[in-house]
């Protein structure tokens, strides 16, 4: 037991050596910094207003979602990592892998509803934003994504999320009857009324089947009155004056 006593007295003896060893050379780094202030012109009363922290800016706007340094850690201009992450989440992207059978419904700026388990009552607006050119080869699927505002703050980073793609009639795209197109080659064409009895044929361009009809991506506006009956006739009496 003895000599376990002179062991630990040892010990803590060689602990307050280094300890008093920290001790002297932490003031010997403080008298040299004190030192070098003088050169700049501060007066000795000075130095002991001066304030050991050292404040830092933000470069933008946001929330900081991560951090890489803990109190009373050391910090040094090349550290590798940066200090804190600082992210905007008034918008937030919601990434889609849509089936490669889906892709021809969704298009660039489409307005989509976003929803996620915590809010279920509660749809999410956003807007398709960009589309992968690019087919994932394992899972057959195309990555789309979404532009959500989050001014609220509801919505959180890695959150999942269920996305509805709008209908067309949501959207305001018009719909039309397949009997109403007429193709020839790569053209389609509709009949669209003027006036009581008559009909100028006109170019469209005809958008995926729905159960309803054909959606139409342009050449015609929702509301304009077509022949949805006739269409063939009308197409060879149109032909038969030019």
């Amino acid at each position: 037991q003895e000599a376990l006593s002179t062991k630990d007295l040892q010990q803590v003896e060689a602990d307050l050596a280094r300890a008093q060893d920290d001790v002297r050379r932490s003031q010997a780094a403080v008298a040299v910094a004190e030192n070098r202030l003088r050169l700049f012109g501060r007066e000795p009363q000075e130095l002991q207003r001066v304030d050991p922290r050292v404040g830092m800016r933000a470069p933008i706007s946001g929330t900081i979602v991560d951090r890489k340094i803990g109190p009373g850690q050391y910090i040094k201009p090349d550290m590798p990592d940066p200090l804190f992450l600082i992210s905007d989440l008034t918008t937030l992207w919601v990434l889609v892998d849509v089936f490669e059978s889906d892709v021809a419904a969704v298009r660039l700026n489409m307005p989509v509803e976003v929803s996620v388990a915590a809010y279920p009552d509660r749809v999410f607006p956003a807007r398709i934003s960009f589309i992968s050119p690019t087919v994932d080869p394992t899972t057959r699927t195309v990555r789309v994504r979404c532009l959500v505002s989050n001014q609220n703050g509801l919505l959180k980073p890695d959150m999942f999320a269920t996305v509805k793609i709008a209908s067309a009639a949501q959207q305001g795209m018009p719909i039309v009857p397949v009997s109403a197109v007429v193709a020839e080659g790569n053209d389609s064409f509709v009949f669209v009324a003027e006036g009581q009895s008559r009909f100028r044929r006109r170019s469209i361009r005809v958008g995926r089947e729905v159960e309803s009809g054909l959606i139409v991506d342009s050449g015609i506006r929702q509301g304009e009155v077509i022949a949805s009956r006739g269409a063939l006739l009308l197409n060879e009496i149109s032909k038969s004056k030019e």
